[in-house]
């Protein structure tokens, strides 16, 4: 249960930072899972995990995390970005930030993330510090970005705009 600035978790009220932002955690693996919610919860994020689609689902009704955090590895880690809105389009950013994480640390398995949409990715096992830095990162990039702004910085400023 949450409210203001405060949530009773197992009983406790643990006191939270105006600032607070809500992450969504998709993981099947409880220890994994958490580790995520530890690391997370030390003020800066208020933490709902699910373990498949369907929570998550349940979850996301009436509540728009600031960040998700996705099992890449999950056999619904990509219905869930498609239902977040993940995008890999320079034109178009991700409705919801998202951060990745899987147990495949190469290089194929981190550019796979990427092409369906992960804005970053973490390699599982992490160190608590870094992913609390990345998830701070990823969560603080504005929600949306102006396409034409986009668009100019890819076509370079000295090439003319083509209508």
């Amino acid at each position: 249960m949450t409210g203001g600035n405060w949530s009773v978790t197992g009983g406790r009220v643990m006191h939270r930072q105006p600032d607070a932002r809500g992450a969504l955690v998709l993981q099947a693996e409880p220890g994994v899972a958490k580790h995520v919610v530890r690391t997370l919860d030390r003020g800066s994020f208020v933490v709902r995990v699910a373990r498949n689609l369907e929570e998550a689902e349940v979850i996301l009704v009436g509540w728009h995390p600031d960040l998700a955090v996705v099992d890449m590895d999950h056999d619904d880690s990509g219905a869930l970005l498609l239902r977040l809105g993940a995008s890999n389009s320079l034109q178009c950013r991700s409705g919801t930030p998202i951060l990745g994480l899987t147990h495949r640390g190469g290089l194929q398995a981190r550019l796979h993330a990427f092409t369906l949409g992960v804005d970053d990715i973490l390699a599982v096992p992490f160190a608590p510090e870094e992913l609390l830095a990345r998830a701070i990162v990823v969560s603080r990039a504005p929600p949306s970005a102006d396409a034409d702004t986009l668009t100019r910085a890819a076509r370079g400023p000295d090439e003319p705009a083509s209508h």
